[in-house]
C-alpha cells in the first residue's frame, strides 16, 4: 500500500484545532514538530509564550493514498478558511502533499521519536529505544499516540520540570 504524507504548516493557535481535524478525518496519528519552542528546562519554568511572526508550527500526518486523498485536501483547505474567518490566525497556513511508498514503514516513522532529555534528570523515550541512563538519569518510557507523544509537547514538559522540583526519590506517580 502507498500513503500521501500531508504536512501543514499553521500558526502556533491554530495547530491543535488542525491537528485534532486531521484525526476526525481518520488519520491513526499527527507529528508535531514546533521547533519554535525548545525543550525547556529547570530555569525555564516561566510560563510559555509562542512564538509570534515565527514558521508557525509544522503538522505531519499520512492517510492511504487512494481515491479520496483528494477530498481530504478539499476539506483541510475549507477547515482552515473556516477557522480563520471565526477568527484564528492560521497563517502560513501551507500544504505539502508527497506521495510514500510502502517500504519498511512500519518501522521507519520511529526515527522521528529518539529520547529526549527533559531538565535535568528526565528523559523521555519510546519503549523501542533500548537506552540506558547514566547516573542519575531517570527514563521515562513513553511510546507515541493519539493521546500521548514524546515529551515535545509544551505541557508534557513543563510538568516534567515540575515533578522534578517535588520528587525527591521513593514517591510513585501517577
Amino acid at each position: 500500500m502507498n500513503w500521501t504524507e500531508i504536512t501543514i504548516t499553521t500558526s502556533y493557535e491554530a495547530s491543535e484545532s488542525v491537528s485534532n481535524f486531521l484525526l476526525e478525518l481518520g488519520a491513526n496519528g499527527v507529528i508535531i514538530d514546533d521547533e519554535s519552542s525548545p525543550p525547556l528546562t529547570n530555569d525555564a519554568l516561566s510560563p510559555i509564550t509562542p512564538a509570534c511572526g515565527g514558521r508557525g508550527v509544522t503538522l505531519i500526518t499520512h492517510f492511504p493514498t487512494d481515491d479520496l486523498v483528494g477530498t481530504k485536501i478539499a476539506k483541510i483547505n475549507t477547515f482552515l478558511k473556516e477557522i480563520q474567518a471565526i477568527g484564528l490566525e492560521i497563517k502560513p497556513a501551507q500544504i505539502e502533499i508527497k506521495s510514500i511508498n510502502d517500504e519498511k514503514w512500519a518501522e521507519s516513522w520511529k526515527s522521528a521519536f529518539p529520547p529526549q532529555e527533559i531538565g535535568r534528570r528526565f528523559i523521555v523515550s519510546p519503549g523501542w529505544n533500548k537506552i540506558t541512563p547514566s547516573a542519575g538519569k531517570i527514563i521515562i518510557w513513553l511510546d507515541p499516540g493519539m493521546a500521548f507523544g514524546t515529551g515535545y509537547h509544551p505541557t508534557t514538559q513543563l510538568v516534567i520540570c515540575l515533578l522534578e522540583e517535588v520528587i525527591s526519590g521513593g514517591e510513585s506517580v501517577v
